[in-house]
C-alpha cells in the first residue's frame, strides 16, 4: 500500500517540453506549497528551472498549458517531457522516483510513505487554515498588497494597487476562506501544531528517525505561523508581518526553532527563489 500512494501520481496532458530534459516548475516564490515542491526537487537532485506564476493574470495561460478549460487549476505545476505533475505531493513523488537514488534513501522511502502521507495531510490542514486567516485580512492591507505586485508593475502606482486588490480578492474567493471562521482556523492550526510537537518531542525528525518529506511538509507549513528567514524565502516587511501569527508564535516557539534547524541542516540558502 505504501508504494501505491506514489504510484497514483497523475501526469496531466500538458504541453511537452520537447525533449529538453530540464523540467519547468511553475510556482509562486512565497507559497509554502511551491517551497515544498522546490525543496523536494532540490533534495532529490532533479534539474529544473523556475517560472513565476501570477495569480489571476496567469490562470488562462495555465489552463491552456494543462488543456483544462474548466475545473480547478493551481500551482505548483512541474512540466516534464512525460506530462505535467500538479501539486507539491505529486511533485515530491515524481522527484523521489526520478532522482536516481535508491528508493530507501529518498525523501519518500517506501516503508515510511504511509506515515509521511499522514503528515502531508497535517501540513495541508495547517497551511490552508493559515492561508485563510491571511486572506481574510490581506485585502485591506495595502502595503502588503503593494509588495505582492511584481517589481516591473509597481511603477503603475494606483493601477498596480487596484490590480493587487483584485488579485487578492480572486485568490480569497478561489480558495473559499469563508469555510474557516477565525476561531475554527486557529483551532485547526493548534491541533496540527500540537501533533507536530508530540511527534518531534523524542526525535529531531517527524517520522522514521531521519529526514523525509514529512519534515519538508511540516517545516514549510510553519510559514503561516512565522515566515522562515530572508535567506530562504524573501518577503517584504509588510508581507512578513502579515504572514506572522503572534499568538501562535508565542505558543509554539519550540516548533519555530525546530523549523529553523531543519532549514539550516537540510536546505541550501542558494536554493531560494527570487522575489
Amino acid at each position: 500500500m505504501a508504494h501505491d500512494i506514489c504510484r497514483r501520481v497523475r501526469y496531466a496532458h500538458g504541453v511537452s517540453l520537447s525533449g529538453t530534459n530540464v523540467a519547468e516548475l511553475l510556482q509562486l516564490a512565497y507559497s509554502p506549497w511551491s517551497e515544498r515542491a522546490r525543496w523536494a526537487l532540490d533534495a532529490e537532485g532533479i534539474r529544473y528551472r523556475k517560472k513565476a506564476y501570477l495569480p489571476m493574470i496567469g490562470e488562462p495561460a495555465l489552463r491552456v498549458r494543462l488543456r483544462r478549460a474548466t475545473g480547478p487549476v493551481s500551482v505548483p505545476v512541474l512540466f516534464t517531457d512525460g506530462g505535467a505533475v500538479e501539486g507539491s505531493w505529486d511533485i515530491a513523488c515524481h522527484a523521489a522516483a526520478h532522482g536516481g537514488r535508491d528508493a530507501d534513501a529518498s525523501i519518500l522511502p517506501p516503508a515510511l510513505r504511509a506515515d509521511i502521507a499522514v503528515w502531508q495531510a497535517n501540513g495541508e490542514v495547517l497551511t490552508a487554515a493559515g492561508r485563510s486567516l491571511l486572506l481574510l485580512s490581506l485585502v485591506g492591507n495595502v502595503p502588503a498588497l503593494r509588495e505582492s505586485v511584481p517589481r516591473p508593475l509597481r511603477a503603475l502606482g494606483p493601477i498596480a494597487d487596484l490590480l493587487a486588490v483584485r488579485a487578492a480578492t480572486f485568490i480569497r474567493e478561489k480558495y473559499e476562506p469563508a469555510r474557516f471562521s477565525s476561531e475554527s482556523a486557529l483551532a485547526g492550526m493548534r491541533t496540527a501544531l500540537r501533533a507536530l510537537r508530540a511527534a518531534i518531542g523524542k526525535n529531531e525528525f517527524v517520522v522514521g528517525g531521519r529526514f523525509t518529506y514529512a519534515d519538508i511538509a511540516m517545516a514549510t507549513s510553519l510559514q503561516v505561523v512565522v515566515p522562515v528567514s530572508e535567506e530562504h524565502i524573501r518577503l517584504g516587511p509588510a508581507t512578513r508581518e502579515a504572514w506572522t501569527n503572534p499568538a501562535l508564535a508565542a505558543e509554539f516557539p519550540d516548533l519555530i526553532a525546530w523549523r529553523d534547524r531543519i532549514y539550516a541542516q537540510h536546505r541550501s540558502p542558494g536554493a531560494r527563489p527570487p522575489r
